[in-house]
């Protein structure tokens, strides 16, 4: 897992790509592509929203490094 990707950040991903509450979200990441500017990962789990309803997601995060 990368250190620096923060729960919330994920929860409020979610919250937005499934347009519902999320309470909880497990995760796992894998780089996909490293560079000198900046890396991307694919992101996956599942999710738990406010109404007890689970699923699973992916999605690509890419973290920018400062020049």
């Amino acid at each position: 897992m990368y250190a620096s990707i923060k729960q919330e950040s994920i929860n409020y991903a979610l919250s937005q790509q499934f347009k519902k509450d999320i309470n909880y979200a497990d995760f796992q990441t894998t780089e996909i592509h490293g560079g000198t500017v900046g890396n991307v990962y694919l992101v996956t789990g599942s999710d738990g929203t406010a109404d007890g309803e689970k699923m699973p997601y992916r999605i690509v995060l890419k973290i920018q490094k400062k020049w």
